[in-house]
């Protein structure tokens, strides 16, 4: 296939470029500024020769502009399609893809074939972010004739499409010569979720690749081929470390209660791997989980320990209680909370007195999860002591925990009755869903859809007007989902159900564009099928910066924890707006003492949230900065209440997680102290530091 620039070199001279930026005056002035505000060409980056460019900083801010806003200018997009810089091209296949717009579409389609493959890779990776149909055709043709690394771009585009269309060009490339193309393709079809071609994807578990083994299991087990448990059973033993983890991933995913034995024998292994096992025997439930975990109950890493207890209490079978009543005195934080919630859920009536305790430890997060837990139990003495936790604790973790316990509380009708004052729980959660903590309110809010019947519906959709801050997008999505939480138990009054559909009409049209689209999807349960519009302008908060990041070029970023030191390359090229955000408040000092809020045992190590239960951030919201490097070992990420949510936590996967890709912008990679990220464990603390390359 030849592959060439759609616009002529001659419709991008210095004076056609002017033209163009002339005939979008608003947005050539902004990138006027944005080029007048430019920093010094960074070291190392791939732009430092253009950013020394005056006019051609101007064409990169004004993609920056592009990419910030949203928006798409079709003048300034040809402009910058046809720029005879090819990473001008570049860029502007990045913004383009990042919008994500049906728009964007034969934009991308035509940068697709052009003569440079950089742009070619840029393109392939937007169109495989807007997804659907559209985008299997052109990517189809990249994989037929491009070169390795150009189909290797477009089999991942195609699975990250979506789109079923894309299975039958997939599965011929299980049987591709080169053996990376053999286990993307693999993981394509796990994405895609198409069951139909899991009789092809079984013949990969022979392969003489161990990766294309892992990505076989992988899909496997998404796809939900049962039949293959015991084939997939008998890989557990295999020497590759990432076959192994896959295989006990996938037969948890399979629910394949036959290998629960082996699964177990597993909890000897190393940490990660044991933790995995841990995990799917959780999936697997039963009897034959809640057995299999025990010897994990044992194991001398805490992160196996906490997988464990995270699993029974999955399960929740009342004959593991004795087996985990121990650990709540575990001198880990991290398994005595995932103790707190074993105990609860296998122990009924026999587990309040063993928690109540836990309400006066030292650490707040502990507090949180013994409240949350007490509601699980349900014993009725414990009631007045979570509605006295959530109505004046003046810590807002244990009030989030107790208006989760109220909301777990296994009898409803009791929360409705008087207590006090003929004030009630469930008068007591609505008074907490107008808090001046956006998350102790959110969470009660949360509560209020489990236990609240429909007569409240009204009640909850006043207090949607009431919050406009940019925090409360939380509180009207929790709002929304509340009321669509309580349609779905059960039919709803008329009058109930029109007071419903009214408000999802007003709701969506919210700017938050999560509020809208939520909005649409409750809409069903209350009989109208509304399209989601958001409009006005989206309150995202205000960033110290007035204007987008231009590429900075690699950081450096070292992470002092209690486990040792870990050294992190930041990705200043690819999602500058995070790393300039990292940095800054890295030398501002936001992140030192913070804390690890959430670890996962082999998924993930998250932290850099100011307030420690995994809401906070520094008062703004970042746009995503998608873009094509994969969630290997190692690699650091965004986390996000959605897109264009990220704010300051992070998280490190400790090996691969193809499902994030595309999905949470990726900002660097470990490249020293991955032992280190291993060993970390819920409530570690840490300090962040800029430093110069390492050597």
């Amino acid at each position: 296939m030849t592959r060439r620039c759609p616009f002529s070199a001659a419709a991008a001279t210095p004076a056609a470029v002017f033209v163009r930026l002339a005939a979008v005056a608003s947005l050539a002035a902004a990138t006027l500024l944005l080029a007048d505000a430019a920093p010094a060409a960074p070291s190392g980056s791939r732009y430092a020769a253009l950013l020394a460019d005056p006019m051609v900083t101007r064409k990169l801010a004004a993609a920056a502009l592009l990419e910030e806003t949203r928006s798409l200018n079709e003048g300034l997009v040809e402009t910058l399609a046809g720029d005879p810089d090819p990473l001008v091209r570049v860029r502007c296949a990045e913004a383009l893809g990042r919008i994500g717009t049906a728009e964007t579409v034969p934009w991308l389609v035509s940068l697709a074939d052009d003569e440079d493959d950089r742009v070619v890779l840029a393109a392939a990776f937007g169109l495989g972010l807007t997804g659907g149909e559209a985008a299997v055709e052109p990517l189809g043709a990249l994989l037929a004739a491009g070169p390795p690394a150009v189909k290797q771009a477009a089999v991942r585009a195609l699975g990250r499409c979506g789109d079923r269309a894309a299975v039958p060009l997939l599965v011929p490339r299980l049987t591709d010569f080169h053996g990376s193309l053999r286990a993307e393709a693999a993981t394509a079809l796990a994405l895609i979720g198409d069951s139909t071609a899991a009789g092809d994807i079984v013949k990969t578990l022979d392969d003489p690749s161990p990766a294309v083994v892992a990505a076989g299991l992988y899909a496997l087990g998404r796809l939900g081929a049962k039949t293959e448990a015991n084939r997939i059973a008998s890989l557990l033993d295999r020497d590759d470390l990432a076959v192994r983890r896959r295989a006990a991933e996938a037969l948890g995913r399979l629910e394949a209660k036959e290998a629960a034995p082996a699964l177990a024998a597993l909890a000897g292994g190393d940490p990660l791997t044991a933790a995995v096992a841990a995990t799917a025997l959780g999936r697997i439930g039963g009897k034959e989980g809640s057995r299999g975990l025990e010897p994990f109950l044992a194991a001398p890493d805490p992160l196996v320990r906490a997988a464990a207890l995270r699993a029974i209490a999955e399960i929740g079978r009342g004959d593991a209680y004795e087996h985990v009543l121990p650990l709540l005195s575990d001198a880990s934080e991290m398994a005595r909370r995932a103790a707190i919630e074993a105990v609860a859920a296998t122990g009924g009536a026999k587990a309040a007195p063993r928690i109540r305790p836990f309400l006066d430890d030292d650490a707040p997060a502990v507090r949180m999860t013994a409240a949350a837990a007490l509601g699980r139990a349900g014993q009725a003495g414990d009631l007045p002591l979570l509605v006295d936790s959530l109505a004046s604790c003046n810590t807002p973790l244990v009030r989030e925990g107790a208006a989760t316990g109220l909301g777990r509380w296994p009898d409803r009708e009791v929360l409705g009755r008087p207590l006090r004052e003929d004030t009630s729980a469930v008068d007591l959660l609505f008074a907490a869903a107008d808090d001046d903590d956006w998350v102790v309110a959110s969470t009660a809010v949360e509560a209020l859809g489990r236990v609240a019947g429909p007569t409240e519906i009204p009640r909850l959709v006043r207090i949607f007007p009431r919050h406009n801050d940019r925090v409360d997008g939380d509180r009207k999505l929790a709002v929304i989902e509340a009321i669509r939480t309580i349609a779905a138990r059960g039919s709803l009054p008329d009058s109930i159900r029109a007071r419903g559909a009214s408000f999802l009409r007003l709701a969506a049209v919210h700017a938050d564009p999560r509020v809208a689209e939520a909005a649409s999807k409750a809409a069903p349960l209350f009989g109208e099928r509304i399209r989601a519009r958001p409009a006005g302008v989206w309150k995202r908060g205000r960033s110290p910066w007035r204007e987008p990041a231009l590429p900075l070029g690699p950081r450096w970023l070292r992470l002092r924890t209690q486990r040792g030191e870990v050294v992190i390359e930041l990705f200043g090229d690819d999602a500058p707006g995070f790393v300039r955000s990292i940095c800054a408040l890295a030398a501002a000092g936001f992140y030192d003492g913070l804390t690890f809020h959430r670890v996962v045992p082999g998924f993930v190590a998250q932290g850099g949230c100011p307030r420690g239960d995994g809401w906070g951030d520094a008062g703004f919201f970042l746009r995503s900065q998608f873009n094509a490097h994969p969630y290997g070992r190692g690699t650091v990420g965004m986390a996000h209440a959605g897109p264009d949510t990220p704010g300051t936590q992070f998280f490190i996967t400790h090996w691969p997680q193809p499902h994030l890709d595309g999905r949470y912008t990726v900002v660097g990679r470990v490249v020293r102290g991955m032992e280190v990220v291993d060993r970390i464990k819920e409530g570690d603390t840490f300090e962040a530091e800029v430093i110069e390359e390492p050597r």
